[in-house]
């Protein structure tokens, strides 16, 4: 997959330290354009790339839709990496990764959030505290980020 201009841009801003707001039409690539630094980081051993990422989506049918395109992806695309990487997706009706230790987890916002905020869905209160320790050290990377808040006037 030959990346865009605008992803390549993207990918040196992120991996100089930027934080982003991207905007773009559906079907852009904003989605490679977000990761591509991050599956760079993986063929580079100098990357300063975090080496687990979270990819926090509005909506359980896009965690499910980009869980099996990029494990596709990795699979095709990045087979001569020397380490499997792990990707799965964690939302109310998919629990593959309930403490977030896969390299990319695709994760509904409240499964994100109340893990943040120590009160995870999907673990016993005993383990509250273990998520929000498994994203200071992460790649996050919020899509469609406006949906979050219905006061929001950013169009898609």
């Amino acid at each position: 997959m030959k990346p865009y201009h605008y992803q390549i841009q993207l990918a040196k801003a992120i991996r100089s330290g930027k934080n982003i707001i991207l905007q773009a039409p559906t079907g852009a690539g904003k989605t490679f354009g977000a990761l591509m630094p991050f599956f760079q980081g993986w063929t580079n051993s100098n990357s300063n790339m975090p080496r687990k990422c979270v990819y926090a989506v509005p909506m359980r049918v896009l965690a499910n839709q980009f869980t099996e395109e990029y494990d596709k992806f990795v699979k095709e695309q990045l087979r001569n990496v020397d380490v499997m990487h792990e990707i799965s997706r964690q939302t109310g009706e998919f629990r593959e990764d309930p403490e977030f230790h896969c390299d990319i987890t695709f994760a509904t916002i409240d499964q994100v959030l109340s893990s943040w905020l120590l009160r995870p869905y999907s673990l016993s209160k005993r383990k509250w505290n273990l998520n929000a320790g498994a994203f200071v050290g992460s790649y996050l990377i919020f899509d469609e980020f406006h949906l979050f808040d219905p006061d929001s006037t950013l169009p898609t």
